[in-house]
């Protein structure tokens, strides 16, 4: 099995909740454990989340938006 949390008021927006878990809210920063193409996930953030209407995605462990 896996793994899962649950966060609450989380961006609705991209793909990021596939390849990522444990994400939370903290302010306007999100942060969440993802899943690079090689190697261990790692925990990583993206400020200004709430700002991001278009698209949250992770990119090789790192969470970028638009």
């Amino acid at each position: 099995g896996t793994l899962r949390c649950t966060g609450v008021n989380l961006p609705n927006v991209g793909s990021y909740q596939k390849s990522c878990w444990c994400c939370r809210m903290e302010g306007d920063t999100l942060g969440c454990y993802c899943k690079p193409k090689r190697g261990k996930e790692k925990w990583t953030t993206l400020g200004n989340a709430t700002s991001y209407s278009t698209d949250i995605w992770n990119d090789n462990g790192t969470l970028k938006g638009r």
